[in-house]
């Protein structure tokens, strides 16, 4: 282990936490703001449904930025007083080796963003599933309750095929790790894509069921 290699392993790491974090974040954004009659005055004034739930998704952009970007800082600020910088990323003790190159300086750290993205597109998608629950449920405790679920069922998604290529939640533990290793755009690309599906699926969810529900 090295300085520069610590962000990759704790972002690859991190996704129980900032998935948990976020679904309470939501919960509470949405179905408290239904409880305490946010919405309906927000809607006396002349404003679309639409640009209500578009508020929300910006939000969420910012949330998991925040949280992303906090992690990979303060990771690479206690990698570096912990342990030396190193010559190049290490994964389980190895050199990673892209295109038959160990990744260093630029390099190395262009890597972590790439990582970072990743990861951030897939919690994106998962964070949007959460989002059309509170939405739908208006329930806090059990809007936190399926969002706990789904972050578990992630755990479990690793093991089983379907939801390893096709459930957002699992892209969240091995995208990062994905490209970490020399596997190419080529299989990188469709989880990236998915993930943006699931994004603009959701979102759109959201919109028509807020779109046709009685709030005022």
């Amino acid at each position: 282990m090295n300085g520069q290699s610590f962000p990759l392993q704790i972002l690859s790491g991190s996704s129980f936490f900032i998935a948990i974090i976020i679904t309470v974040l939501l919960a509470d954004m949405v179905c408290e703001e239904y409880r305490q009659g946010i919405f309906k005055t927000a809607l006396v004034h002349p404003i679309h449904r639409y640009q209500l739930v578009t508020a929300k998704l910006v939000g969420l952009v910012f949330i998991i930025a925040i949280l992303i970007g906090f992690t990979v800082l303060i990771s690479y600020i206690i990698g570096n007083l912990v342990f030396p910088w190193g010559d190049n990323i290490l994964v389980q003790g190895s050199p990673l080796i892209v295109k038959g190159q160990s990744l260093q300086g630029f390099h190395g750290f262009s890597t972590t963003l790439l990582a970072s993205l990743g990861f951030f597109l897939s919690v994106f998608g998962f964070s949007m599933i959460i989002l059309f629950f509170a939405f739908v449920l208006e329930n806090t405790t059990v809007t936190i309750g399926i969002g706990v679920a789904l972050v578990l069922l992630t755990n479990l998604a690793t093991d089983i095929k379907i939801l390893k290529e096709y459930f957002v939640g699992s892209f969240m533990n091995i995208l990062p790790s994905m490209i970490m290793t020399d596997l190419g755009l080529r299989a990188i690309m469709p989880k990236i894509v998915i993930s943006i599906l699931y994004v603009l699926v959701f979102y759109s969810l959201s919109m028509i069921y807020f779109s046709k529900k009685d709030v005022i």
